[in-house]
């Protein structure tokens, strides 16, 4: 579950439903980037602000602040979600049937704005795409369990 909730996606969406874009002071190289590159910088924003909130206000007020601000994507959780991601996932499968692990192969596009990657499994080669690096992979592994659960 954790995997599900705290990633560099997910806390990038919360820092920006959270309105804090505006309130963040970043250089003028930064400034200029795509905003594909700022996920990170969004998602360890979030981070820090948690930390200073347990450091400030201590445990309980850190506890109430993070189930504030994760209500909805918890909301959305339900009893019947895997809470392993497809990378895991997959991984897992093959080390069960006694296979060869998975190969990642990721390139980003010449703005470095998109990511490809390629996951190698069994012999055949799975690609997908994001605008985040471990998306790209999580969706080609996503892919090859798809694929292996068919076979």
């Amino acid at each position: 579950m954790r995997a599900s909730l705290v990633n560099t996606q997910s806390l990038s969406e919360i820092f920006l439903q959270l309105d804090c874009k505006n309130q963040l002071q970043v250089s003028r190289g930064t400034e200029n980037l795509d905003d594909t590159h700022k996920h990170s910088i969004y998602a360890g924003t979030l981070e820090a602000c948690v930390g200073a909130v347990f450091i400030e206000l201590g445990s309980k007020e850190a506890k109430r602040f993070i189930l504030n601000i994760f209500s909805h994507k918890l909301s959305l959780l339900s009893v019947t979600d895997e809470f392993k991601d497809a990378k895991s996932l997959l991984q897992e499968l093959l080390q069960a049937m006694n296979h060869d692990l998975p190969q990642y192969q990721v390139t980003p596009n010449q703005d470095g704005t998109h990511f490809y990657c390629e996951v190698s499994v069994l012999g055949t080669v799975f690609s997908a795409s994001a605008d985040i690096k471990k998306e790209a992979e999580q969706k080609a592994a996503k892919l090859a369990l798809h694929s292996l659960e068919k076979s």
